[in-house]
C-alpha cells in the first residue's frame, strides 16, 4: 500500500480517537439520529437532547433516562441502542450522536464526516490540504458494496463526484463537509456532471 495513504489513514486514526475520549457533562447538548427503524419511528426520537444534572438524558419512548455523562458519542450511542433493544421497542436500531454544545464540541479537533460504503464510517480529523481520496483512506476506504458515486455536503450544497476520476478524488475538503458513498448498483453509472461540480474545481491539486 502507498506510503502517503498509510500516513494520512494513520493521521485520521489518530484525530478520530482524539475526538472519541472527549466525554459528556451534565449540561452539554447533543443530537440523536435514529435509523434502521420505520420514518415514523424515527420522527419520535430524532431531534436536539440535554445532558441534565444527573448526567442522564430523557429520550422520547424509553421509559427509563440513559447515562451520558462520562460517556464519548460512540459510547452513549451503543448504550441508547441496547436500551430500545432490552425494552423491546426496536429490533435494529442505529444510533448516531453528535454533541452540539458544552466542553466536549469545544475541545473537539476539526472534523470531516464519512458515511455510507466505507469500512469505518463516522468522523476523520481534518488536516489542511485534505483531500478526498485521503479522507477515504482515513475511514478505510470502500467496503466489498462501495460504488464509483460519491456526494458531498458542503453546506446547503451537495455535488456527486465520479471516484474513477482521478481529479474528483483530489479535490479538497473543508471543515465540516461531510462525504456519503453510495452502494454499487447493477449499472454503476456516475450520476452527476462535469458542469455542476465547477464551484470545486479550484479545489482540485
Amino acid at each position: 500500500m502507498n506510503t502517503r495513504i498509510l500516513l494520512w489513514a494513520w493521521i485520521g486514526w489518530m484525530g478520530l480517537a482524539a475526538v472519541a475520549e472527549a466525554q459528556f457533562e451534565a449540561g452539554d447538548r447533543l443530537r440523536l439520529t435514529l435509523r434502521g427503524v420505520p420514518a415514523s419511528e424515527q420522527e419520535k426520537v430524532n431531534g436536539e437532547f440535554r445532558v441534565g444534572e444527573s448526567g442522564r438524558v430523557k429520550i422520547p419512548v424509553l421509559d427509563e433516562m440513559v447515562q451520558a455523562a462520562g460517556l464519548t458519542p460512540e459510547e452513549f450511542a451503543r448504550r441508547v441502542e441496547s436500551a430500545f433493544r432490552e425494552g423491546k421497542i426496536y429490533q435494529t436500531p442505529a444510533v448516531e450522536i453528535e454533541p452540539l454544545a458544552g466542553a466536549l464540541v469545544e475541545a473537539a479537533a476539526p472534523v470531516v464526516r464519512v458515511d455510507g460504503q466505507v469500512k469505518r464510517a463516522g468522523p476523520v480529523a481534518f488536516v489542511k490540504g485534505m483531500s478526498v481520496r485521503q479522507a477515504l483512506a482515513a475511514a478505510g476506504g470502500r467496503n466489498e458494496f462501495g460504488g464509483r458515486n460519491l456526494h458531498l455536503f458542503r453546506g446547503s450544497r451537495v455535488y456527486c463526484l465520479d471516484l474513477r476520476q482521478l481529479p474528483h478524488q483530489n479535490i479538497r475538503l473543508e471543515p465540516g463537509d461531510t462525504l456519503q458513498l453510495d452502494q454499487r448498483g447493477i449499472i454503476d453509472r456516475w450520476k452527476g456532471s462535469e458542469a455542476a461540480l465547477a464551484p470545486l474545481r479550484s479545489k482540485a491539486n
